[in-house]
C-alpha cells in the first residue's frame, strides 16, 4: 500500500498486522482519484472509517487543503497517526476518535469530499 502520486508519491503506508482492516487496493484508489482529480485542489476532505488513512493521505498528496480522519478502532487510529507522520502531513491532517456519528457531530465546517470506506 502506497501513495500513488503527488507530494507524498511512493511513500509506503503502514497497514494492520492482522486482517481487521482491508485497505483499498492501489488499482481501485488510482481509478477513484482519476475520476475526482479536478475536484481535489484546495478541498476539505473527510475520511470516515479511515482504517489506514490511505484515501485521505492520497487526497492530501494530490493537493487537498486538509483532511479529517475519523475511526473508532484504537489500532486504526495508531496506524493513521503513524502514516500521517511518515508523510509529513501533520499540518494538514486531524484525527478524531469515535464512531461516524460522533465524528460528524464534532467536525467543524463543511467538507468538499467525503470518503466512506
Amino acid at each position: 500500500m502506497r501513495i500513488i502520486t503527488g507530494e507524498y508519491k511512493g511513500r509506503r503506508l503502514r497497514g494492520p498486522e492482522d486482517n481487521s482492516v482491508r485497505p483499498t487496493a492501489d488499482k481501485v484508489k488510482e481509478a477513484l482519484f482519476s475520476i475526482i482529480a479536478d475536484k481535489l485542489w484546495g478541498s476539505r476532505v473527510l475520511d470516515l472509517f479511515a482504517g489506514t488513512g490511505s484515501l485521505g493521505l492520497e487526497a492530501l498528496s494530490r493537493g487537498a487543503e486538509s483532511c479529517l480522519f475519523g475511526d473508532n478502532s484504537r489500532e486504526s487510529l495508531k496506524i493513521i497517526k503513524s502514516n500521517i507522520e511518515m508523510c509529513g502531513a501533520g499540518q494538514k491532517a486531524e484525527v478524531m476518535a469515535g464512531d461516524y456519528r460522533k465524528v460528524l457531530m464534532n467536525a467543524k465546517g463543511q467538507f468538499d469530499i467525503i470518503f466512506l470506506d
